[in-house]
């Protein structure tokens, strides 16, 4: 054992305490924990599996990660493990926010507002219709317009978004889907007018045609055409636009339909993979492409797990970029995170602030270029201002009070986040090798092979929420049954359908402005493709008339749609029959506490019994115990509650269930349970009448859709 000597900050005094104590070796400490146990297996109490399928040790040594000569490296140079510059983050991270309201100037008045703030660049969502490259007003925008994210048709939609927004100054995102590049041209001229340089422009026109092909299930024309539209706005930006972003790859869809770590990072790997390949195939150098690339993850809330693996996303990465031809020289991955979406929760909302919290941490320590924290009231609807502004806040304390920002790679040398993170690697890597087998990320997708996967991966997670195995704190665990959410309103209302349509119907109307538009694109010079576009935009063209003229004369590409769900859901589910049942009746669905004994009898049990029965919407009809079975059915009978269950201990059970069970039953108890394992009694428990049995481990969500339907609260 190595002990701190003269020289590393101890004294002579404190060397000799620390001497004083003798080595201890692993396998002594292992001997130790073992008749703690006291014959329980090691690796099921103490080794956790997790969704990756890693098992977690209880410790970790050096043993466990060769920390000779530091193979992690150092920040700036490949791997790029510990970071993209050798200097850190100068003046931190970049503070993001996400924007998706439908009325353009709803978006402007919250960007402007976090702006003054510490949200240093936007994030902005197209609508589902502009994300088909469809104008608001077009019929097959019907019902679509609006939603998900910020209508935009025409450059007068453009010019109300971005009022008072200098595009030079703050960068500027957007998720435009297959409305990317017809957002670019109108970009362009906007930037023209104002005589702003494009070479001056900064942040990201990006498009991840495979990630939308994912969330939507088709594209407007073939991925083919998407690849060349990428190439074009590549090379252009390459040459005019350097400080601009030209393809992304966001791993969003696929986390918030349920993929571990493992399967993100190799989806990530293989669509950065094929996007490499479609622009060095399409004539750019392989550094070029490389600097027009981005990545998105999404975080979750397996905190060191998700510091890992953005770590493990630029090793992996870096050695894609090797296999590929690059050097150690080559750019290191522009990498991203945003809070997850799916274990965002509707109920007990001012949780997900401290959720956010620990995962905009995970990704400051993880070494992200930039985070983006969700609003703690985004799954109510649109996030209001206080939401938006604890979310920015958030990562102003963790950069300005914290300086988690002065610390390059704060997780590095750790032997349990260097093993993990190589753990995530390795099968991270495998699971590339299956996709490249498939034939690449875009087949994958086509034939339903990744959904299949993801799809078992997600109901893995789904029956661990159901079982409380992954607690969902405020929703399956200490829920509050009595809590009003609050509202949340949407900026898609009749004033922006009517702003909208006016602006467009003037659009069309302009003196001179072409019925028809017709563009030279030759795919094969980005330069004349690109000052096409622009000029048609420059005549009045809109998103979806310059997008019909990029996606024409192809046939939609199709695939199998992710379906994103937030963790929560189901419980929540649960909870708004809950709420119906009390609007229905003019009160709310009880369960009663059948406490026998003294408090310290029933306490533990009876509080795992109210948690459970709240999970599910039940309120809980408490008290200080019972001395009898007859007192405690005749408390029930007075109760109200549809609902009982038996909570004392193992050992006056067998005594009092065969009593007060069937009392409970006669006093109209709809269903009784028991809170405990029943262990060899449990036939004679249900012969007594006891309905169910609550433990740690058992399938909390389908017995309280049971208890649900017995109790009148669901048909």
């Amino acid at each position: 054992m190595q002990t701190l000597g003269k020289g590393h900050g101890m004294t002579d005094e404190n060397a000799k305490l620390v001497g004083a104590f003798e080595a201890v070796s692993y396998d002594e400490w292992r001997k130790r924990v073992e008749e703690d146990l006291k014959g329980a297996p090691f690796e099921k109490r103490l080794v956790t599996r997790t969704h990756e399928g890693l098992d977690l040790q209880p410790i970790y040594r050096c043993e466990d990660w060769p920390s000779d000569g530091d193979p992690g490296g150092f920040p700036g140079e490949m791997p790029y493990t510990r970071g993209a510059r050798a200097s850190g983050r100068p003046g931190g991270w970049e503070i993001r926010q996400d924007y998706a309201m439908a009325d353009p100037a709803a978006c402007n008045r919250a960007m402007r507002t976090d702006l003054r703030g510490p949200v240093d660049a936007p994030w902005i969502r197209l609508d589902c219709a502009g994300r088909r490259g469809l104008d608001a007003d077009d019929k097959r925008a019907h019902g679509s317009a609006g939603m998900e994210g910020v209508s935009l048709s025409s450059a007068e939609d453009l010019e109300v978004l971005l009022e008072g927004i200098d595009p030079q100054e703050t960068p500027l995102s957007f998720q435009a889907g297959a409305g990317t590049l017809a957002l670019a041209a109108l970009m362009l001229v906007r930037a023209r007018k104002s005589d702003v340089s494009s070479q001056t422009l900064v942040g990201s026109l990006a498009f991840d045609p495979l990630a939308e092909l994912a969330e939507t299930g088709s594209l407007p024309g073939s991925l083919e055409r998407a690849y060349e539209q990428i190439a074009v706005w590549s090379r252009w930006c390459a040459e005019h636009a350097p400080n601009l972003r030209s393809l992304c790859v966001d791993t969003g869809i696929y986390h918030d339909a349920g993929v571990n770590a493992v399967e993100e990072l190799a989806i990530a790997l293989a669509a950065g993979a094929e996007g490499l390949r479609v622009l060095t195939e399409r004539g750019m150098e392989l550094k070029a492409a490389l600097l027009r690339m981005e990545f998105i993850f999404s975080v979750g809330r397996n905190f060191f797990m998700e510091i890992a693996k953005l770590r493990a996303a630029r090793l992996l990465w870096s050695k894609l970029v090797l296999a590929s031809g690059g050097d150690e020289s080559s750019p290191s991955m522009r990498l991203y995170a945003r809070t997850s979406g799916r274990t965002l929760t509707r109920d007990d909302p001012y949780v997900n602030i401290l959720r956010k919290t620990a995962e905009s941490f995970a990704a400051a320590a993880g070494g992200a270029d930039g985070v983006a924290t969700q609003a703690f009231d985004a799954a109510l609807g649109e996030p209001e201002d206080f939401g938006r502004r604890i979310a920015a806040n958030t990562q102003a304390i963790l950069k300005e009070e914290t300086h988690l920002d002065r610390v390059m790679d704060p997780a590095g040398g750790s032997s349990y986040v260097e093993r993990l993170t190589e753990d995530l690697a390795r099968k991270a890597w495998e699971f590339f090798q299956e996709i490249e087998k498939q034939g690449g990320m875009a087949t994958a997708l086509r034939s339903g092979w990744l959904l299949e996967r993801i799809v078992r991966t997600a109901e893995k997670r789904r029956k661990a929420v159901a079982k409380r195995k992954d607690s969902i704190t405020g929703v399956s665990e200490f829920p509050n049954p009595a809590e009003i959410l609050p509202v949340r309103g949407n900026s898609a209302t009749d004033a922006w359908r009517r702003a909208t349509d006016e602006r467009l119907r003037n659009v069309r109307a302009k003196p001179g402005r072409p019925v028809a538009f017709s563009f030279n694109l030759d795919p094969a010079d980005s330069e004349t493709y690109v000052e096409s576009l622009l000029s048609a935009a420059e005549r009045g063209a809109t998103l979806g008339e310059l997008s019909a003229a990029l996606w024409t004369n192809g046939a939609e590409e199709s695939a199998p749609v992710f379906v994103p769900k937030r963790e929560a859901e189901d419980f929540e589910r649960l909870r708004e029959r809950a709420r119906e049942f009390e609007k229905r009746t003019g009160r709310p669905p009880r369960v009663f506490l059948a406490n026998m004994g003294s408090i310290p009898k029933h306490k533990a049990r009876a509080t795992f019994a109210a948690n459970f029965y709240g999970a599910g919407g039940f309120l809980a009809v408490e008290n200080d115990g019972f001395l009898t079975p007859e007192d405690c059915a005749a408390a029930f009978a007075d109760s109200e509650a549809d609902l009982a269950v038996i909570c004392s201990t193992d050992e006056t059970y067998p005594e009092t269930v065969p009593v007060l069970a069937p009392l409970l039953k006669k006093a109209g108890a709809k269903s009784v349970a028991l809170a405990g394992r029943p262990g060899e009694h449990e036939q004679n428990f249900m012969d007594a009448g006891v309905d169910t049995f609550l433990f740690l481990g058992c399938d909390a969500l389908e017995i309280l859709e049971s208890l649900q339907q017995k109790s009148g609260v669901s048909p």
